[in-house]
């Protein structure tokens, strides 16, 4: 019996933005699809998604407002976060909250499906406690510069060790199962 499709829920309150996801995605996952934060969160609600597609900035509740309820209900699922603009400010909100990427529009589709892959794979609380890894630096003009300090690599690592143990096989022969499964 074949797995059953990934759900994804995408939300923008750009329509065109979320038929053009609806169209790219649709075919390897089943897509619900909300015009706001409000609407997602009880979509979410309903259909508990493998996966969620967010805009950070829309009008009745904002991607981050979305993302903190959903969190403090219990859902542990990743969230990527489509924006066109974002503060810094938002995205470490966001970050700090669990989100698992953020893409800005308009979307490259190859980091799209790449990020949908593993946040699929390795993203279900997947660094959620990130309250430490931002770093602030100023330049010699004195210019503040904000940038995130995560040792994904080395999270990647542990996850495929323990894929690998799992299936009782070396981390070498999960990796090259893994490739070959992506090229296929």
């Amino acid at each position: 019996m074949a797995d059953p499709k990934k759900t994804i829920l995408v939300i923008d309150d750009e329509p065109d933005l979320v038929n053009i996801l609806r169209e790219e995605l649709e075919g390897r996952y089943s897509i619900i699809t909300a015009t706001n934060g409000k609407e997602g969160v009880i979509a979410a609600r309903k259909s508990s998604p493998d996966l969620i597609i967010s805009d950070i900035n829309m009008p009745e509740l904002d991607g981050l407002t979305m993302l903190n309820e959903l969190r403090s209900g219990g859902f542990k699922n990743p969230i990527i976060f489509i924006t066109g603009y974002s503060s810094t400010e938002k995205i470490r909100a966001a970050w700090q909250l669990g989100a698992f990427d953020f893409l800005e529009k308009p979307v490259n589709f190859t980091l799209l499906h790449d990020s949908i892959t593993i946040a699929l794979e390795f993203g279900v609380g997947f660094n959620t406690n990130r309250n430490d890894q931002f770093k602030t630096t100023r330049t010699a003009s004195g210019e503040k510069i904000e940038s995130v300090t995560l040792n994904i690599e080395s999270q990647l690592l542990e996850l495929c060790k323990a894929k690998a143990a799992a299936q009782k096989i070396s981390l070498g022969e999960f990796i090259e199962k893994q490739l070959k499964a992506s090229v296929n």
